[in-house]
């Protein structure tokens, strides 16, 4: 089962940096989004207790991406 979030933003940048980050004071020091950050950790926490993986993927020229959730 899959499931995913596709936005109109331009947060893709951020969002990646937010999930792959293993210091995540670090990386809130180069964007300054206190907000995306807790949300993309609380989500990939989530997801990962559930036994699923989570990402970021372009959006094409929106600048965009989704975050799909890929349960086992």
């Amino acid at each position: 089962m899959n499931f995913y979030i596709l936005d109109s933003g331009k947060g893709y940048f951020k969002c990646k940096e937010f999930l792959q980050t293993e210091d995540l004071n670090e990386s809130l020091l180069l964007h300054n989004d206190p907000y995306t950050a807790i949300n993309i950790t609380l989500a990939k926490k989530l997801t990962q207790m559930l036994g699923g993986t989570i990402s970021a993927e372009c959006n094409g020229l929106t600048g965009t991406g989704n975050l799909p959730f890929h349960s086992c």
